[in-house]
This record gives structure tokens, sequence and C-alpha cells, in this order.
């Protein structure tokens, strides 16, 4: 075997000035290029947040009704006029005052496992007499005894749902660390 001899030259380098400048911009223009990406997600953020507001401006005479039973149909129309008078039969039954409530239209969210509908009132009045009688219903607990497998809600946004559902977790943390204190986030399920 033959043995190989390496020396260390014991001679500090001197850096390259041109190579230490370059570098330096390159970190610059790196640091730049994250500032702007990180501006332009808060924008799109910022965007989003304000068309989800618009939106559920423009569904305040609006709610979800989830778990009605509907008579199967055919026809388009069949099918529209099933689902806004069993929605109007449990509104009655649910609540006589509210048989004056026009119902405009019913949209289907979701058809399985359970049937969920996006019912537009005529006014955001009559969306928010169901919702307030539903909301007293609840408190006295007849709504979970006598309509179990219903539930009325605020038509809103996935957006918003995600962001109340990410608040309602700041808030579990928040009460973890401070039990003496209060937080509460409206619930749009």
């Amino acid at each position: 075997m033959r043995e190989i001899q390496v020396r260390i030259s014991a001679k500090p380098v001197k850096p390259d000035a041109t190579a230490q400048a370059l570098s330096s911009q390159l970190q610059g223009v790196r640091s730049e290029i994250n500032e702007l990406r990180f501006k332009q997600i808060q924008t799109t953020a910022r965007q989003k947040e304000e068309e989800d507001g618009r939106l559920n401006t423009e569904a305040e005479n609006q709610f979800v009704i989830a778990g009605l039973s509907v008579a199967k149909a055919d026809i388009w129309q069949a099918i529209q006029t099933s689902y806004v008078n069993a929605t109007r039969e449990f509104l009655i039954k649910f609540y006589p005052a509210l048989a004056s409530i026009t119902i405009n239209f019913c949209r289907v969210i979701i058809s399985t496992p359970r049937l969920f509908l996006n019912v537009e009132c005529d006014s955001v009045e009559s969306s928010s007499r169901v919702k307030s009688e539903r909301a007293k219903l609840v408190k006295s607990g007849a709504a979970k005894k006598n309509y179990p497998n219903i539930s009325i809600a605020n038509s809103v946004t996935l957006g918003t749902r995600v962001r109340c559902a990410i608040l309602r977790e700041y808030a579990k943390a928040y009460l973890r660390e401070n039990p003496q204190g209060t937080a509460t986030v409206t619930a749009f399920t």
C-alpha cells in the first residue's frame, strides 16, 4: 500500500470580497421575496374574508335546516315544492306563530346521510324569527326533547365556519390557562 501525505497550509485564506457582496445581496433578495409572499398571502386572506362577509350579509334572510323528512318526487318543481312544504309544515308545528313566514326557495346542501336545506325567506326578519324561536326552544330543552333530529343554524360560508372553529379552539385554550376568564364564540354549526 502506498501512503499519501497531505500538507495543510497554515496561511489563512482571504475571503473574496466580490463573493461576499454577492452572497449578501442574494440573502437580501431572498428576504424581500419572503416578505412579498407573506404580504400577498395577507392580502388574499383579507380579500377572502371581505368576500365571506359580503356573502354572509347577503344570506341574512336564510337559514339551514337539517334532518327533515321529505316525500320523494321525480320532477324538479315537485321536489322544490316538497322541500318548501316540508319546511313550512315543520315551522308551523315547531312554532305556530311562524305560519306567516314566506319561504322563497330551498336549496339542497347535501342529501345523505341527512338532508340539509338552505332555506331562503322573504326577509331578514323572517329568518331571524325562525332562528330566534329555535334558540328559545334549545335554551328551554324542548328542541332536543321534541325535535331531536332537526337542527336549524345560520346560513354562513365555509370560511366563516372554519374561522369560528379556530376561534372556539383559541377560546378553549384561553380558558384552560385562565379558568377565571370568559371567552365565547358564536356557533355556526
